[in-house]
């Protein structure tokens, strides 16, 4: 199947899912059906039994064995019909965010928005409509945290290769993506944190002469059920037996509740997890991320797959207990110690690796996501880091990786090195300075954490980025917009004090005050900034504030946006050009919507 067209390849991908899913349908049904006859032969068979006593017992006992047989398969056929389901759910998502649907659809990520961070706000990385949104894919929380972590601080050299790699290899693996998202249940991330400390938390052990007495009961109770029915037992045996094994049911019970509790909850989660786990172990990755990842995995004798997989068969063993038909023989059979004795058992084993697994599952799980958006942008390109002495940014026809590709208009990025360390950006209302400023920052914030980004090339040295363009006052705080801001410009000056240098990015600096402390604080802020050794952008609607160039004491220029007007109309083309705007075009825009100006 041909990957280099994605949009053509997940729509053949969606037809082959759909086909397989109508195949498990159609045994679905037919397993119900027969279901549905062996419960009328079992009650033949009771009927036979107890009311004319033609047939034995055992007749009846193979009908409840064959009918669990049945139900067994019945529900691993559900399992992989909801898999296949969620496969192609998958696909369609996949389809939805190549058509520039995937707006308000996927995970906001909104629990990582932060007043304090230089830049996450400024440049829509969380919330909606956001960065975060069009690439998270994560089936788990950890995975979420590992990518916000990625797009929130800026990796090494060697992390951002190691990650690009890993991206180029996952990439094309179009089936461990669908694997993935086939392991979730109704598209909601797992939650690990339960899990991890439950794994941490002391041990319960269950005596041993309590553990072989409730062996001894269970197999007297379980045998003298259907002796009794084949009428080779007296009653009083298997009574005798039972009542015994409910007191030492109560007797323990505030020994198992805790430790099953936890789980009972996770059943779910766990089956997902092993099969996540699975993906890594048994894939033969070139990378070095993932190759280590994989290693990380197999360092036991028993794979984290199989042991999680041992764990979900004793909270699936618990939850069957919840069967109506089933609870009265778990009662009967001391279910809950038994499970208590297997659970602790595992615990004791493997309980203190719970953390590594998790992280390690968690770092596959973003740069899943990752893959997926590299794979859907044929036409991005990963970023060269080049360590220098000089910071700088250079990207050929960078566009803004959120404007649909029909619409993004695509500008150079030239800053720092042999290029102007500083650009002042001019131009009119709505023509496209903020767009370019947050298209520079976008592109570093990618190219640091080893996403491919849109541009044709892109070379950078070692970054920060800082930014100062979504202000918002807060009248809880008794802070007005331009205290807002100010702090802000403070928070990226202090970024100068740590390594690697600051790229900052200023939108309309200090518009809340008058023309000449505007002027004077931009001239000082901006110059300080410099002889830090920062990069960066600055735009501007006061014209005067374009004399920053020539004065800030480094290699600057001068850029600007502009407009047209066309049979009463205004029109932008979002291209950068030199030099500082010639015209404005507010009192055009107010009057352009009925304002008397």
């Amino acid at each position: 199947m041909d990957k280099s067209d994605p949009k053509a390849f997940y729509t053949q991908r969606r037809e082959e899912l759909y086909r397989g899913e109508e195949i498990l349908k159609g045994w679905e049904g037919r397993l119900g059906l027969a279901r549905f006859a062996v419960v009328l032969i079992g009650c033949f068979f009771g009927w036979s039994t107890f009311a004319n006593q033609s047939l034995s017992g055992w007749w009846l006992f193979g009908a409840i064995v064959l009918f669990i047989v049945l139900l067994a398969i019945h529900e691993r056929i559900n399992r992989r019909w909801f898999r296949q389901r969620m496969a192609r759910h998958s696909v369609e998502m996949g389809i939805e965010r190549m058509a520039d649907r995937w707006m308000g659809r996927g995970n906001a990520g909104l629990r990582f928005l932060r007043d304090d961070h230089p830049y996450a706000q400024d440049l829509d990385i969380f919330g909606n409509h956001s960065l975060f949104e069009r690439i998270c894919l994560c089936q788990t929380r950890i995975g979420e945290d590992k990518l916000a972590g990625w797009l929130l601080q800026a990796g090494s050299p060697e992390e951002i290769q190691k990650r690009q790699q890993a991206l180029v290899e996952l990439a094309p693996m179009g089936d461990i993506r669908e694997r993935m998202y086939a392991y979730s249940k109704d598209a909601a991330p797992v939650d690990l944190n339960p899990l991890e400390k439950w794994g941490g938390m002391p041990v319960s052990r269950i005596p041993l002469g309590v553990r072989l007495l409730a062996f001894g009961l269970s197999l007297v109770t379980f045998y003298g059920f259907f002796a009794w029915i084949a009428g080779t037992w007296d009653l009083w045996i298997w009574a005798t037996s039972l009542m015994v094994t409910l007191i030492l049911h109560l007797i323990f019970r505030s020994v198992t509740r805790p430790v099953l509790e936890i789980v009972e909850k996770q059943a779910t989660d766990l089956s997902r997890l092993g099969g996540m786990l699975r993906l890594i172990e048994k894939k033969d990755f070139k990378s070095q991320l993932l190759d280590e990842a994989r290693k990380r995995l197999h360092a036991r004798k028993e794979t984290p797959s199989r042991a999680i997989g041992k764990l979900w068969v004793y909270a699936d063993l618990l939850t069957s207990r919840k069967n109506a038909m089933f609870a009265p023989f778990a009662m009967a059979l001391s279910w809950d110690l038994h499970i208590t004795h297997l659970v602790e058992k595992w615990r004791f084993k493997n309980g203190e690796h719970l953390g590594e697994w998790f992280a390690t599952l968690g770092e596959f799980d973003a740069l899943i996501s990752m893959a997926a958006y590299a794979f859907e942008n044929p036409d991005h390109t990963y970023a060269s880091l080049v360590e220098k002495e000089t910071p700088f940014i250079r990207a050929d026809a960078a566009g803004h990786p959120l404007i649909s590709s029909a619409r993004c208009v695509r500008n150079d990025i030239r800053l720092g090195g042999t290029d102007p360390r500083l650009l002042v950006i001019s131009g009119s209302n709505m023509s496209g300075k903020s767009t370019y400023l947050r298209t520079v920052g976008m592109t570093a914030v990618m190219a640091l954490a080893g996403l491919p980004v849109r541009a044709r090339q892109v070379t950078l040295s070692p970054l920060q980025v800082g930014a100062s363009m979504r202000i918002i006052d807060s009248l809880a705080a008794g802070r007005s917009r331009f205290q807002a801001e100010i702090e802000r410009v403070r928070l990226l000056v202090k970024l100068c004090d740590k390594k690697p240098p600051l790229l900052f990015l200023l939108d309309e600096i200090f518009s809340g005050t008058n023309s000449h402390d505007r002027l004077e604080g931009a001239k000082g802020v901006v110059g300080g900034l410099m002889r830090q050794e920062a990069i960066g952008i600055v735009t501007t609607h006061d014209l005067a504030l374009t004399r920053i160039a020539e004065e800030s004491g480094a290699p600057a220029d001068n850029v600007h946006f502009s407009d047209r007007w066309e049979e009463q109309e205004m029109h932008f083309d979002y291209k950068m050009r030199p030099g500082v705007t010639r015209h404005s075009n507010a009192l055009a825009l107010m009057r352009a919507v009925g304002l008397e100006v």
